[in-house]
């Protein structure tokens, strides 16, 4: 029977958050160090030429105040306008770091704690967890990610509301995510609905709207004016976003839960929250949050790794990320056609922000790669501790295979657990971590099972037991769990040959097919021939992906509202499993000896292949799949 569990499936937009996390672990290729002002300037100027971005405001902030607030680049591109520290762009997901400020604001004043239960303070949202009389859904869980709920659907990333919608109408649209995957505050995985529901709570608790909360509670005493959850008036000095061409215009995304991603805010102004966060919760004097406050922002507790005592991981809403040698506190931001990174050094008194007007990933990178190497450039690299031994018990515990345990989208298991799966293994003092295809990651142990990445000064990784599945591999926002061997290796073989048979029908048929029309061999099986279905079966499937990849940049409007790019998707899977039958059915009823020798047994594993693959896409909700629902 098939399932909804299609409809959690997310493309891009507020989920462009997770690119963040990616190139702060993943860029190795670091830009050149800048001098002088004037150097960081052309080096910003030539990335965003090469990449074709349109402009870029950001600000360098020390303890003691901004540094520098400045725009390269152009605000507007058919005016001309140029962007400024004063430019409002969209910050993204940096919007969640509010919501966390506001949460602690009520926890400092008495009126609330981290560890309520949200069914006792919010009974009228829903959700469904198997394990809330043991491991209850509490705020503290919606802020760290670790609810176990599916991140949002297409179709509440595609769904826009007006201005005066009130939250609740965000929360109430699409509540089936809202489902706990495993026993919460154990596993993290990213979820745009989390934070808007405790903004929820501080709406009932306060009595004001959340955004007017925010405004008075955190925008006003940090002194940001102009920044806006909503769209910014004519006369407001903000980017137009663009898509990846720097030329065409992107829409204005009216987001649906604001409290994730909404937020318009100039370089200047997102610099004075940077150095309230490097004054411990002070700015210009005034307390706007306590020092006890921000330093739990910055330190996940919920997690199975962090119960280990791993300090690095997502807290609330502010997460440990590595740029070159540094590892800093913060949070990345995207919605469509801007891309945006708040990141800051405690220890050292330093920060820095940045927002891009377009979705170059590249450009943020290497943007991100200068702006910290111009900002540490005196600072030395830290010292990372000496690695120990693993003990032998360790080794032989967690060494074997490992698949995703923590999917952004449930639906995207199937895909994940084909593309994803790692081998672990140990040597001395390293842990080994491979993909069934490149090189290995190594960690280096630094005792009680704890490890750092060979690039990182501290550790980022821990082996930890679930008393659900068994070892797991924590870090960052990923969880690994244990799989059998024979699974592995049996799903994998099976996977590679299934896609061989699928691609290999869609040059073998016309080849056939085109033989048999010139000698005109067309009788009984010969007509259509018995590897016409099959190729009509694979082909079917090949257009359903190359409806995933014509629909590009516009994959939200396209794929999650009502379209013809949703509905061709919805009918072509259709129309495959359909044909895989047929494909089957005609295989097995040829006769052999009509057919050259190979012929009959190619096109039963084919269509065997076919009907087994949209089996599969049924069992995960990708056959009829309505996106727009």
């Amino acid at each position: 029977m098939l399932t909804r569990r299609w409809t959690k499936w997310a493309g891009c937009g507020l989920a462009v958050v997770a690119f963040g996390v990616l190139c702060a672990q993943a860029a190795d290729e670091e830009e050149p160090v800048p001098g002088s002002v004037e150097e960081l300037r052309a080096q910003l100027e030539s990335i965003l030429s090469e990449t074709e971005t349109p402009g870029v405001g950001y600000a360098l902030i020390s303890r003691d105040g901004t540094v520098q607030a400045a725009g390269v680049g152009l605000a507007d591109v058919a005016s001309g306008r140029p962007a400024t520290g004063d430019t409002l762009f969209r910050i993204g997901s940096i919007s969640k770091m509010f919501v966390s400020m506001s949460v602690l604001a009520l926890v400092e004043e008495g009126r609330l704690n981290l560890h309520d239960r949200l069914a006792d303070l919010a009974p009228e949202i829903w959700f469904a967890n198997p394990w809330e009389r043991s491991d209850p859904v509490r705020i503290v869980n919606l802020l760290e990610h670790t609810a176990g709920f599916d991140d949002i659907s297409l179709a509440e990333y595609a769904h826009q509301v007006p201005d005066d919608a009130a939250l609740t109408d965000g929360l109430d649209f699409r509540p089936d995510c809202r489902r706990a995957r495993w026993r919460p505050g154990t596993r993290m995985s990213y979820c745009n609905m989390g934070p808007p529901i405790a903004a929820r709570v501080v709406e009932k608790l306060t009595g004001q709207r959340y955004e007017s909360f925010v405004n008075s509670r955190f925008f006003d005493p940090l002194e940001m004016r102009t920044a806006t959850f909503f769209e910014p008036g004519s006369g407001t000095e903000a980017a137009t976003l663009y898509f990846s061409d720097g030329v065409t215009p992107q829409p204005y995304w009216h987001i649906l839960v604001r409290p994730s991603g909404a937020i318009n805010a100039s370089a200047e102004e997102m610099a004075h929250l940077v150095r309230m966060l490097l004054d411990r919760g002070q700015y210009e004097g005034r307390s706007v949050l306590s020092e006890e406050s921000v330093s739990r922002m910055e330190r996940p507790e919920t997690t199975l790794a962090a119960r280990a005592g791993l300090a690095s991981g997502y807290g609330l809403n502010d997460y440990a990320y590595r740029v070159r040698s540094f590892v800093f506190h913060g949070h990345d931001g995207g919605v469509n056609g801007g891309l945006a990174s708040l990141g800051y050094l405690p220890e050292h008194g330093l920060g820095y922000v940045f927002m891009t007007n377009s979705g170059s990933i590249d450009a943020f990178r290497r943007i991100r790669s200068v702006l910290v190497g111009y900002l540490t450039r005196d600072l030395p690299a830290p010292e990372p501790p000496p690695p120990v031994a693993v003990p032998p018990g360790v080794a032989r515990r967690w060494a074997g295979w490992y698949g995703p345990g923590s999917p952004r989208q449930e639906t995207l298991r199937f895909l994940e657990r084909l593309l994803n799966m790692q081998r672990v293994s140990f040597e001395g003092d390293t842990l080994l971590v491979a993909p069934l295809l490149g090189n290995s990651t190594r960690y280096l142990h630094v005792g009680d099972r704890l490890f750092r990445h060979e690039k990182w000064p501290s550790a980022n990784l821990a082996l930890v037991d679930d008393p659900d599945s068994g070892p797991l591999l924590q870090w960052g926002t990923d969880t690994l769990e244990r799989e059998p061997i024979a699974l592995v290796w049996a799903q994998t073989a099976f996977a590679g040959v299934t896609a061989a048979l699928l691609a290999s029908i869609l040059v073998v048929a016309p080849v056939w097919l085109g033989q048999r029309l010139l000698r005109r061999r067309f009788r009984g099986e010969r007509r259509l021939g018995v590897l016409g279905w099959p190729f009509a079966a694979s082909a079917s499937l090949a257009a359903a992906g190359g409806i995933f990849a014509g629909a590009g940049e516009n994959v939200i409007p396209r794929l999650g509202a009502f379209s013809p790019w949703s509905v061709g998707l919805c009918a072509v899977t259709l129309i495959f499993a359909a044909l895989s039958v047929v494909a089957v059915f005609t295989a097995f009823r040829a006769q052999r000896q009509r057919l050259a020798r190979l012929t009959v047994p190619y096109a039963r594993a084919v269509a065997m292949a076919a009907f087994i693959t949209a089996g599969y896409l049924a069992w995960w909700g990708w056959i009829g799949a309505r996106t727009w629902v």
